[in-house]
């Protein structure tokens, strides 16, 4: 796939979807790409047009305008995580937060966390789980559940904390790594302590039955 290509999960139940809108950058630096979906004509415009156009949505609607945000980010992105150059991610997935995810972090950071909520900015001398000292993204990433955030813990160098965030309304975006990332800090009054003080290594059992409930 080309770097200025990407191609989007339609709005809705990602699992009823056979086909992705396909998105082509034409010009960069003035802001010009085309679009195509099955049963609709070609578009042609601002990323923002092209997306409405090809969804039936309005220019302002909350799905388009999260979907024009992220492609507008992921260039910057590109700059923090892998070669460091054009896009990030060639597959986009924007959902309507519901229900709750985990998400795992130091438990150094517990502290700040219950004053201040999830905040990448707030980084400080706590490493993250893998020892790296600065945010792999500005954004939070979570998981389905305490299984899947079981690889987290097998590579954490530090004790850990998890934290049960609730999500509904929250929009969600694939990360390039196959989990979910918030683009926002979240508020405390969203987080629930669920596990503390996990030993470097993981659970010495299976997770603790207190996985936070999940809709989809």
């Amino acid at each position: 796939m080309r770097d200025s290509q990407v191609l989007v999960t339609p709005p809705g139940d990602p699992d009823n979807f056979e086909y992705s809108i396909e998105l082509v950058e034409l010009d960069d630096e003035a802001g010009v790409w085309a679009g195509a979906f099955p049963g609709c004509p070609d578009a042609y415009g601002s990323a923002g047009e092209v997306i409405a156009a090809l969804t039936s949505r309005p220019l302002d609607d909350p799905w388009v305008r999260e979907v024009v945000a992220a492609l507008g980010r992921d260039r910057e992105w590109a700059t923090r995580w892998g070669a460091g150059t054009g896009r990030l991610r060639q597959h986009l997935e924007i959902v309507r937060g519901r229900g709750e995810r985990v998400h795992a972090t130091a438990a150094a950071n517990r502290e700040s966390i219950d004053r201040h909520g999830l905040d990448w900015n707030r980084m400080g001398l706590a490493p993250g789980l893998a020892g790296n000292t600065r945010p792999e993204l500005p954004a939070i990433f979570v998981c389905e559940d305490l299984d899947d955030v079981s690889f987290l813990l097998g590579i954490a160098q530090v004790p850990t904390d998890i934290w049960s965030v609730d999500v509904d309304g929250i929009w969600l975006e694939n990360a390039p790594n196959g989990w979910q990332v918030i683009s926002h800090p979240v508020a405390r009054e969203r987080l629930t302590l669920l596990v503390r003080d996990i030993p470097v290594g993981g659970f010495r059992a299976d997770p603790p039955e207190v996985s936070p409930r999940h809709r989809d």
